[in-house]
């Protein structure tokens, strides 16, 4: 039996669970094929490996170095109530990142967002007629001038 690398703390040297399934399988079926009978072996789905740790920052678990097996890393940030996922995309060669937060740093932030927005000042009554007689006065003291440059070009 192949032994490999347990991340769960087993370190090398030490089989994984799912070793010795399959090594538990094998020789069940090598017995049960000694006596001429033919077992039905059921299909397992094989559960994706997860490895989860504690960081401190979003650049933290974003720089964090992960397995090339698709295993998915969870990052747990609980003094800002953030979770990170990476997991290795083979496709790309990349590595896939998604952030999570909770329910109520959502509210937080939506209710800090209500709070920065202020009803827009419009103008008032007033100020429009004061812009209207100020237009007003602009545009006469054009036509003066227009008029005298005509009647000096006479």
């Amino acid at each position: 039996m192949a032994y490999g690398y347990n991340p769960f703390g087993g370190g090398y040297g030490q089989p994984t669970q799912q070793m010795v399934q399959q090594a538990a399988q094998q020789a069940y079926m090598q017995h049960m094929g000694g006596m001429g009978q033919m077992a039905q072996q059921p299909v397992q789905m094989q559960q994706p490996n997860v490895i989860s740790r504690m960081v401190t920052s979003r650049d933290e678990a974003t720089t964090a170095q992960i397995p090339f097996d698709s295993t998915i890393n969870v990052f747990l940030n609980p003094s800002a109530g953030e979770i990170y996922v990476k997991r290795f995309n083979p496709n790309t060669g990349g590595a896939w990142f998604d952030d999570y937060v909770s329910a109520s740093k959502v509210q937080q932030v939506m209710q800090a967002q209500e709070a920065q927005k202020t009803t827009p000042e419009y103008a008032t009554v007033d100020m429009v007629t004061a812009l209207e007689n100020r237009v007003s006065e602009l545009a006469d003291a054009m036509n003066a001038k227009r008029t005298r440059g005509a009647k000096a070009d006479e």
